[in-house]
């Protein structure tokens, strides 16, 4: 994976209002297979997540040693559930962790042309 992009994000603490997150030491290793449920496996993933919080805005970057999902061909997807990510630096004020859960779709093969949509055999 080279790229990400985010929107819609959302924090379950209160008083913390996500500013922006970003991806963290791209590209990450992705391997998909057409094993039984499509599983996705990505390595040490990575996001910077910029918060507000009592006034303050603060930097947390957090890591995960891989994550696992799993591809549908219905709407060209992968969705991670539940996948936990560890502080790796950040201030006082930053979660120790957190958890993510996402659907990204449609993916797109942007190194041929035309960005066709993945679909996996």
């Amino acid at each position: 994976m080279t790229g990400q992009s985010f929107s819609g994000c959302t924090v379950s603490t209160s008083g913390i209002t996500v500013k922006s997150v970003a991806a963290y030491k791209l590209p990450f290793k992705t391997t998909v297979s057409d094993a039984k449920g499509l599983p996705v496996t990505v390595t040490k993933p990575g996001a910077v997540v910029t918060v507000s919080a009592l006034g303050t805005t603060i930097t947390c970057t957090y890591q995960a040693p891989k994550i696992s999902g799993t591809a549908s061909n219905t709407g060209s997807s992968v969705a991670f559930a539940n996948q936990t990510f560890t502080l790796v630096s950040g201030g006082s004020l930053c979660p120790s962790s957190g958890t993510l859960s996402v659907t990204y779709a449609p993916l797109a093969d942007t190194s041929v042309k035309g960005d066709p949509h993945v679909f996996v055999n």
